[in-house]
C-alpha cells in the first residue's frame, strides 16, 4: 500500500512524501538557491479531523530537518491557527506551509466574510477554548492577521525561526524579503513580532 495521497488546492496531489522530495508538482518545490526552501499548499474542506492532514505534511517536512522540539511546536501551533479557521471561518481553508532551513511560516486562510479576525482573549479556569491564540502568541517567533486575498476571509499565519547555521545573521529574518519585493496585499499588520 503506497503513501497517503490529499488532493491540493491546484489539482496536483500530495502523495505523502516530504515536500521537495518528489517530482515536480508532487510534495512542493525545492528552492533553487539550495537553501532548504519548500512549499505545500493545502485545502480543507471541512470536518476538524482534516487538521490531523496538515499535522501530518509537517511531520514529513520537519523531522530530520529540524529538532525534535521545533517540530513539535510547529504542528501544535499549525494545529491552533487551521482549526480556529475551520471552526470560525467560512468556506475550505486554504494552508500554505513555507520552509526554509532556518525556519517555517504556516499560514491559514478562511473564506469568511472580511472582519477584525482573531484575537488573543482571556480563557477561564473551565473554559474549553480560547487558549490557542495564547500559544502562538507564547511560542511563534512572529504571528499577524489580515485580510484574505482579494479581501475575502481572514489570514492568520506564523513564522517559526530555528538557529542552525553556523552564522546565525543568516537565519535572523529567513522569510525577510525587500519592501520593493512585496505586493500590497503581502502587507501584514503582526499581532506580535
Amino acid at each position: 500500500m503506497g503513501a497517503p495521497q490529499h488532493r491540493r488546492s491546484n489539482g496536483s496531489v500530495l502523495d505523502g512524501r516530504p515536500p521537495g522530495s518528489g517530482p515536480a508538482g508532487h510534495g512542493g518545490r525545492t528552492g533553487a538557491a539550495g537553501n532548504g526552501a519548500w512549499a505545500c499548499d493545502l485545502r480543507l474542506d471541512g470536518p476538524l479531523w482534516m487538521v490531523g492532514m496538515v499535522r501530518d505534511a509537517l511531520g514529513r517536512a520537519l523531522d530530520g530537518r529540524h529538532s525534535p522540539d521545533f517540530s513539535d511546536t510547529a504542528r501544535l501551533l499549525a494545529t491552533e491557527i487551521v482549526s480556529n479557521a475551520l471552526r470560525h471561518g467560512g468556506g475550505p481553508v486554504g494552508v500554505r506551509l513555507d520552509g526554509r532551513a532556518c525556519g517555517l511560516r504556516c499560514a491559514a486562510v478562511d473564506q469568511g466574510p472580511p472582519g477584525p479576525g482573531p484575537v488573543v482573549r482571556p480563557a477561564g479556569e473551565g473554559d474549553e477554548g480560547g487558549r490557542g491564540l495564547r500559544l502562538v502568541d507564547a511560542w511563534s517567533t512572529k504571528w499577524g492577521v489580515e485580510g484574505g486575498p482579494g479581501g475575502v476571509g481572514t489570514r492568520v499565519w506564523f513564522e517559526l525561526v530555528e538557529h542552525t547555521c553556523a552564522d546565525e545573521t543568516r537565519c535572523a529574518d529567513p522569510f525577510a524579503r525587500p519592501a520593493a519585493d512585496r505586493s500590497a496585499g503581502d502587507a501584514a499588520t503582526p499581532a506580535r513580532g
